[in-house]
Protein backbone atom coordinates (compact mmCIF):
# COMPACT_ATOMS: atom_id res chain seq x y z
CA UNK A 1 0.00 0.00 0.00
CA UNK A 2 1.38 3.46 -0.79
CA UNK A 3 2.44 5.09 2.48
CA UNK A 4 1.01 8.43 1.27
CA UNK A 5 -2.48 6.87 1.26
CA UNK A 6 -2.03 5.74 4.88
CA UNK A 7 -0.94 9.24 5.90
CA UNK A 8 -3.87 10.85 4.09
CA UNK A 9 -6.28 8.59 5.95
CA UNK A 10 -4.59 8.71 9.35
CA UNK A 11 -3.56 12.38 9.46
CA UNK A 12 -5.14 14.40 6.65
CA UNK A 13 -4.15 17.75 8.22
CA UNK A 14 -0.48 16.78 8.73
CA UNK A 15 2.34 18.85 7.25
CA UNK A 16 4.36 15.65 6.82
CA UNK A 17 4.61 14.15 3.36
CA UNK A 18 5.67 10.57 2.71
CA UNK A 19 6.74 8.61 -0.32
CA UNK A 20 7.14 4.84 -0.59
CA UNK A 21 5.34 1.53 -0.75
CA UNK A 22 4.63 -0.50 2.39
CA UNK A 23 4.44 -4.27 1.96
CA UNK A 24 3.74 -6.90 4.55
CA UNK A 25 2.44 -10.24 5.58
CA UNK A 26 2.20 -12.62 8.45
CA UNK A 27 -0.07 -14.81 10.49
CA UNK A 28 -1.48 -13.79 13.85
CA UNK A 29 -3.80 -15.95 15.96
CA UNK A 30 -5.94 -15.14 19.01
CA UNK A 31 -6.43 -17.95 21.52
CA UNK A 32 -9.64 -18.51 23.47
CA UNK A 33 -8.11 -16.68 26.44
CA UNK A 34 -7.40 -13.61 24.26
CA UNK A 35 -3.64 -13.99 23.89
CA UNK A 36 -2.06 -13.31 20.50
CA UNK A 37 0.63 -15.40 18.86
CA UNK A 38 2.27 -15.53 15.46
CA UNK A 39 4.53 -13.40 13.31
CA UNK A 40 4.25 -10.43 10.97
CA UNK A 41 6.53 -8.33 8.79
CA UNK A 42 6.25 -4.88 7.22
CA UNK A 43 8.86 -3.65 4.75
CA UNK A 44 9.60 -0.81 2.36
CA UNK A 45 12.42 -0.97 -0.18
CA UNK A 46 12.81 2.81 -0.43
CA UNK A 47 10.97 5.94 0.59
CA UNK A 48 11.16 9.36 2.18
CA UNK A 49 9.57 11.45 4.93
CA UNK A 50 9.50 15.24 4.71
CA UNK A 51 8.18 17.97 6.95
CA UNK A 52 7.90 21.47 5.54
CA UNK A 53 8.87 22.64 2.07
CA UNK A 54 11.67 24.47 0.32
CA UNK A 55 15.19 24.81 1.68
CA UNK A 56 14.02 24.60 5.31
CA UNK A 57 12.30 21.22 4.88
CA UNK A 58 13.39 18.31 7.05
CA UNK A 59 13.75 15.32 4.72
CA UNK A 60 14.75 11.77 5.63
CA UNK A 61 15.31 9.23 2.86
CA UNK A 62 15.37 5.54 3.80
CA UNK A 63 15.95 2.19 2.15
CA UNK A 64 15.70 -1.49 3.14
CA UNK A 65 13.27 -0.75 5.99
CA UNK A 66 11.82 -3.75 7.82
CA UNK A 67 9.77 -4.23 10.97
CA UNK A 68 9.35 -7.82 12.15
CA UNK A 69 7.37 -9.07 15.11
CA UNK A 70 7.06 -12.47 16.79
CA UNK A 71 4.44 -13.02 19.45
CA UNK A 72 4.00 -15.98 21.77
CA UNK A 73 1.96 -16.56 24.91
CA UNK A 74 5.00 -15.55 26.99
CA UNK A 75 6.89 -12.86 25.07
CA UNK A 76 6.54 -10.30 22.31
CA UNK A 77 9.57 -9.38 20.21
CA UNK A 78 9.97 -6.62 17.62
CA UNK A 79 12.97 -5.98 15.38
CA UNK A 80 13.52 -2.85 13.27
CA UNK A 81 16.18 -2.35 10.63
CA UNK A 82 16.92 -0.10 7.70
CA UNK A 83 19.25 2.52 6.33
CA UNK A 84 18.71 6.24 6.67
CA UNK A 85 20.43 7.57 3.54
CA UNK A 86 23.13 10.10 4.46
CA UNK A 87 22.56 9.35 8.18
CA UNK A 88 23.50 5.71 8.67
CA UNK A 89 22.10 2.37 9.73
CA UNK A 90 18.95 2.13 11.84
CA UNK A 91 18.60 -0.94 14.06
CA UNK A 92 16.45 -1.66 17.05
CA UNK A 93 14.82 -4.41 19.04
CA UNK A 94 12.23 -4.63 21.78
CA UNK A 95 11.10 -7.53 23.95
CA UNK A 96 8.24 -7.54 26.42
CA UNK A 97 7.19 -10.29 28.81
CA UNK A 98 3.46 -10.25 28.12
CA UNK A 99 2.28 -12.82 30.68
CA UNK A 100 3.92 -11.22 33.72
CA UNK A 101 1.82 -9.27 36.23
CA UNK A 102 4.38 -6.44 35.89
CA UNK A 103 5.65 -6.93 32.30
CA UNK A 104 9.37 -6.46 31.74
CA UNK A 105 10.45 -4.33 28.81
CA UNK A 106 13.90 -4.61 27.24
CA UNK A 107 15.02 -2.69 24.17
CA UNK A 108 17.87 -1.14 22.26
CA UNK A 109 18.26 1.17 19.29
CA UNK A 110 21.15 2.45 17.25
Amino acid sequence: MPIGVLMALAAPESSVSVDGLLEGGGELRRAADGTLSGQARLSAATGALAQGSGNDALRIVYRDFALETNLSREIGQVRLQGTLVELGVLEGSLSIGVRESDPSLVGKAS
